[in-house]
């Protein structure tokens, strides 16, 4: 049945619906004028509000769907501020668009609601009234208040000044002059007479509050006598002119040069911490986005004691580099008046078959040496009397701790000849622990100048026993100077990166870190070294080493990446790494090196994206790294 008609709808129907439109919008804005030209000049500028509010639609129309907004999303707040960073262009467009939508409408509602204002003119000479006149002001409304209604006082418009002089925008007071007499038949209104007007006043922290009641008891100026007006005259009402103050500051920020950091921290949430399991579709991505924490650095290792096993493992290729930054920054005076902390850390023990008992050899008895007949009988009980005599000065939280450590290191001073080492022993036995302290701290200071760090290291670490758990910062005095003296020692190297870490001293941080990644081939632990040694060089200036550094994390993870390819979050690890690097290599001038990089890391984002098309953070980073690819291939 309905298909005769089908060529008529579709023709005839529609120029018929579409001049029907056209004549409704005509009768609308002709209406709109008309209300202006009979109800006054506050009407006139409802259609100016109408016609801000339709180009504010359009341009956010325009903005969301040019821009490729994340519709999809919802009200998924993350990927809406992923979308600002990466379209700032648009996002700003979008937000010029809502707040003139917003002005629109409330100008418009505003100017239809407020009753007209008449400013009385000066008027040379009495005119005659005309009967025309007086039945076109007979057929409208009374704009003066009734006498059962309370006048409203006069609104005083305050616009938003903060980032301006303190400007307040408020609408002129007319002052009407005596009444007098007035006239049967009422006056004519002029059809020249000037629109509302609003002045900028310098601000006044107390303003008179007459002014409001004198305002709000004033009915509208409706006398015979003329009255002046000297109020300057412009056009527009004070809303619209406060507004029109606020344009030249209604601008979006520039748009930044194409940088892969833009939404670097929205693919970060793809990074495993910890290793999670794969994650492929999703629904899964969505339930690990509720978990995880945006963050540039994998876990930290919290643990050191498994890396005790591999504390004498072979230097890896990259050990020279690492050790060159490490000494250059150590000759800073990284290690000069060291911080106390107050938490204590327990140090691993080296295991006792570790030690290498030193045979005593004869030496002559001191006079009045009662004890070395004793020492020689029986090593253990001259050992455990050592430590018990010593373990009186620790407090009782962190005796237990500290006793397997010092009992180690008593026994290594014990088999030590050296008649400082005798003399330190001797002290501790005696209970003199500061005494006894004092002189290996000297005996250490001398086979340092005497270009011997192995044996001095040693001391220093007999030092750091006999104050951990009870003088935390001449502890960590004594494995800082272990640390400088012996680049091999693994153990010391985790124990301060985890203490620098807490106390957040980064400036000890970074030569330690240095010496680490000269001695550890763990590759969860080179990972989390690698990341903040990137970070930290990177600040302080040492691009070279970044970039370094940047490039063995890459290796690495894109090992890992290769191991588990279903894996987003090692995927998306691999490629910001990539990314990172080309940063930096671009940042060093070298552009035929950042290429290459660009290119990798967009073809690992384009993938990614593929496989989860809702995330507008992967497409920015693949669009990002391929346009920054072709900047630097061209």
């Amino acid at each position: 049945m309905g298909a005769p008609a089908c060529p008529k709808l579709t023709h005839e129907a529609i120029v018929k619906n579409i001049g029907l439109g056209l004549s409704f919008v005509t009768k609308f804005f002709t209406g709109v004028m008309d209300m202006a030209a009979h109800k006054g000049p506050s009407r006139a500028n409802a259609g100016l509000f109408i016609g801000i509010a339709i180009a504010a639609g359009a341009a956010v129309a325009f903005a969301l769907i040019n821009g490729g907004a994340p519709l999809s999303a919802g009200l998924y707040l993350p990927d809406w501020i992923n979308w600002v960073r990466i379209t700032p262009s648009m996002s700003g467009l979008l937000a010029l668009g809502l707040v003139g939508l917003l002005v629109g409408i409330v100008g418009t509602v505003v100017s239809l609601m407020t009753p007209a204002h008449n400013t009385p003119v000066t008027r040379a000479t009495a005119k005659t009234v005309s009967p025309a006149p007086a039945l076109a002001i007979a057929s409208e409304p009374v704009a003066v208040p009734e006498a059962s209604e309370t006048p409203a006082p006069v609104a005083q418009l305050v616009a938003d000044n903060t980032r301006k002089a303190s400007l307040r925008f408020e609408a002129p007071v007319v002052v009407a002059p005596p009444r007098s007499p007035v006239s049967a038949a009422p006056e004519p209104k002029s059809q020249t007479q000037p629109l509302p007007s609003a002045e900028i006043i310098p601000f006044r922290p107390d303003p008179a509050p007459e002014t409001a009641e004198v305002a709000a008891t004033e009915p509208v100026a409706d006398a015979a006598e003329p009255a002046v007006d000297e109020t300057p005259t412009h056009s527009g009402d004070p809303i619209a002119t406060a507004l029109l103050h606020e344009g030249p500051e209604a601008r979006t920020e520039p748009e930044a040069a194409p940088d892969i950091n833009a939404v670097i921290h929205s693919a970060m949430r793809f990074i495993d911490r910890p290793d999670p399991t794969s994650v492929t579709t999703v629904e899964e991505v969505h339930a690990v986005r509720t978990q995880e924490v945006d963050s540039d650095a994998p876990p930290r290792v919290a643990q050191t004691g498994s890396l005790s096993d591999r504390m004498h493992e072979a230097p890896i290729g990259s050990a020279a580099d690492y050790k060159a930054l490490s000494e250059a920054l150590a000759d800073n005076g990284t290690f000069e008046d060291p911080t106390p902390l107050l938490d204590s850390v327990v140090l691993e023990t080296t295991p006792a078959e570790a030690v290498e008992p030193v045979t005593p050899a004869p030496d002559p008895k001191p006079a009045g040496d009662s004890e070395a007949a004793s020492v020689n009988a029986d090593p253990q009980a001259e050992i455990a009397r050592a430590l018990t005599a010593a373990l009186t000065h620790w407090p009782d939280a962190t005796r237990d701790i500290a006793e397997g450590e010092l009992h180690v290191r008593l026994g290594q001073l014990y088999y030590d000849n050296a008649l400082e080492s005798r003399e330190a022993f001797t002290r501790i036995v005696q209970g003199d622990l500061s005494g006894g302290a004092a002189v290996l701290a000297r005996e250490a200071q001398t086979f340092a100048d005497a270009r011997l760090p192995e044996k001095a290291a040693e001391l220093w670490r007999i030092y750091g026993a006999l104050h951990m758990g009870r003088d935390d910062t001449a502890a960590m005095h004594a494995y800082e100077q272990v640390s400088a003296l012996d680049p091999v020692d693994t153990n010391i190297h985790m124990y301060l990166i985890h203490r620098y870490r807490m106390a957040n001293e980064t400036v000890k941080l970074l030569p330690v870190i240095a010496r680490a990644l000269g001695v550890v081939s763990d590759r969860d632990a080179r990972l989390d070294l690698l990341t903040q040694y990137a970070e930290l060089t990177q600040a302080g200036g040492h691009l070279s080493h970044t970039a370094q550094a940047l490039e063995e994390l890459s290796r690495i993870r894109g090992e890992l990446s290769a191991e588990d390819p279903d894996n987003l979050q090692k995927r998306s690890a691999h490629a910001i790494a990539l990314a990172k690097q080309a940063q930096v290599r671009e940042r060093m001038g070298e552009g035929p090196k950042a290429a290459p990089l660009y290119q990798h890391a967009h073809r690992v984002f384009a993938e990614l994206s593929a496989r989860v098309p809702d995330h507008a953070g992967l497409k920015a980073m693949a669009e990002n790294a391929r346009r920054d690819a072709e900047r630097l291939s061209a």
